[in-house]
């Protein structure tokens, strides 16, 4: 075995070892998602909520494209959506008023936000995106968790997903 293939396969066993713990984490911020929309009164505005945990290839892929070396020290200070949350809503007023209770609630620390619906993306994507950070209290100790919330509309959310679709689908295209 080669150097390329032990790290290949060193970064793999990273990522599987990764992700148990990164899935727990996401349980943990996505049941305080729901219960702040609970309590804000908001749960009725939301047709959909979804959660992802970032796939190996795509986190393999958004480091050598970022330039980071693969360590669990940078996934964990680089990339702020290993943990992805997806709230999906009627309208567009629902958005900016779910996107304010999120960040008013003091649970949440902001770390950045992207109002892709004032500024579309150049694809014709439109989300509004919130990344955050979650302090878990475990006795004595804090465990930060860092996640990237996206609130859309139904429609913005069949127009992202189709042209995942078409994106994904022309880079894997195998061409004969």
């Amino acid at each position: 075995m080669d150097k390329e293939e032990f790290n290949t396969i060193s970064i793999y066993n990273m990522y599987e070892n990764m992700y148990y713990i990164v899935n727990i984490a996401r349980n943990i911020v996505l049941n305080e998602i729901k219960d702040a929309l609970k309590n804000g009164g908001k749960v009725d505005k939301i047709t959909k909520v979804e959660s992802r945990i970032k796939s190996y290839e795509s986190l393999i892929e958004k480091m050598e494209h970022k330039g980071y070396e693969l360590t669990w020290d940078n996934v964990v200070k680089k990339i702020n959506d290993l943990i992805g949350i997806r709230i999906v809503c009627s309208n567009l007023n629902d958005i900016y008023d779910l996107s304010n209770l999120i960040k008013n609630d003091g649970r949440f620390r902001i770390i950045k936000e992207k109002d892709y619906i004032r500024n579309p993306k150049k694809s014709g994507y439109t989300s509004y995106h919130i990344i955050f950070q979650y302090d878990y209290k475990v006795g004595e100790v804090t465990i930060p968790i860092k996640a990237e919330l996206q609130i859309r509309t139904e429609e913005m959310d069949k127009w992202a997903n189709f042209t995942h679709d078409l994106i994904y689908k022309r880079r894997t295209q195998v061409v004969g």
